[in-house]
């Protein structure tokens, strides 16, 4: 069992959330600020499991890919 899961299902929601308001639905959206200590454990949980040595070499040495965004 792992401790986090890197703030994939807040992101899930979220999207399915942004759909359902669309039909007059009245959702808040899960964030940093509403769930700080969710979000804290998924960025730490990033940031642990980053593999720095993958980019050694290139241009993006050092640097985070941005994620795609669902939908």
């Amino acid at each position: 069992m792992g401790s986090t899961d890197f703030g994939v299902n807040a992101k899930r929601l979220n999207y399915i959330a942004a759909a359902l308001r669309k039909d007059g639905w009245t959702i808040d959206e899960i964030t940093p600020k509403t769930h700080p200590d969710y979000w804290e454990a998924a960025s730490d949980a990033l940031d642990l499991t980053f593999d720095k040595d993958r980019r050694k070499g290139t241009e993006l040495e050092g640097q985070r890919l941005d994620r795609p965004s669902i939908g």
